[in-house]
């Protein structure tokens, strides 16, 4: 049931987003909703709801500690402190929103034509002959029109990359089964930790065009180490979500990243399986 603030406990309950005494289910200060999110998911949504399209102050500062303060936006959200967070949920769907359309679009920022080169490889299978088996003919036939088939993967790949979400909380709550956490909880750090991905990409990728129009090593020694921030930011992550050394946080991070590899594997091969199928 959901666990509403009721007149017998607001003089003992206190706002878990800002230290304010509760006098109703709504706190006086910071005006954050008293509810328990891992019991009433029903609130939960309504609250991601309301808030999907009501940009404010809190999105360029929730966005830089995404980026820059590994995990605090999981931990804080975690903690209660829900109303100074932006909505995981927003944040996903407006990350993977700008993440796709630049992720289609990456020819026309970088100068790289990747359909057509994806084009030009599914052109270079060879064309069924009459010595060919009917499944070697079948499955050669598929590939008479590569351009449909690299647009039918760029329409399924975000539909199939939605599975990464709770496959990817399936694994940390695998991992981190001791932590009590329910999965739900795990849904949250799943969304933050892709979120932090697909952002980061697109930024480091915008910020190093115009390093490249002065110096080419300079723009290649960049990419460099924003892709070694990718590979080192689930340490940091986890250790302050789940308080962990630092030799348990990396153990951790290595077999997460190690599944997310496959995850990803997956989210393509499915987007490719989809769009043969198609064909």
């Amino acid at each position: 049931m959901p666990s509403e603030t009721t007149e017998e406990e607001v003089s003992t309950r206190t706002c878990k987003n800002c230290p304010s005494r509760l006098t109703g289910p709504y706190c006086s200060v910071c005006g954050q909703r008293d509810f328990d999110f891992k019991q009433d998911w029903k609130s939960l949504l309504e609250e991601y709801v309301s808030s999907m399209f009501n940009f404010d102050g809190k999105v360029p500062r929730g966005i830089f500690c995404l980026l820059f303060k590994p995990g605090h936006n999981s931990r804080e959200f975690l903690d209660g402190k829900r109303f100074s967070q932006i909505p995981p949920i927003r944040l996903y769907l407006f990350t993977s929103l700008l993440f796709f359309l630049f992720a289609t679009n990456v020819d026309l920022i970088d100068g790289t034509d990747y359909g057509k080169s994806i084009t030009e490889m599914i052109e270079s299978v060879p064309k069924p002959t009459p010595e060919d088996s009917e499944m070697e003919a079948y499955l050669t036939s598929k590939f008479d029109d590569p351009r449909q088939f690299v647009n039918d993967f760029e329409d399924w790949l975000p539909k199939v990359a939605l599975v990464a979400i709770p496959l990817f909380a399936i694994v940390t709550r695998l991992v981190f089964w001791r932590r009590n956490l329910i999965y739900i909880e795990h849904l949250i750090i799943a969304m933050h930790m892709i979120s932090f991905y697909m952002m980061w990409r697109i930024i480091s990728t915008f910020a190093s065009l115009p390093i490249g129009l002065f110096s080419k090593p300079a723009s290649e020694l960049f990419i460099d180490i924003s892709n070694f921030w990718i590979v080192i930011y689930p340490v940091f992550s986890f250790r302050r979500i789940f308080d962990l050394t630092w030799m348990k946080a990396i153990g951790a991070s290595l077999v997460i990243e190690f599944c997310s590899l496959l995850l990803l594997a997956a989210t393509v091969s499915g987007a490719i399986g989809i769009a043969f199928l198609l064909a």
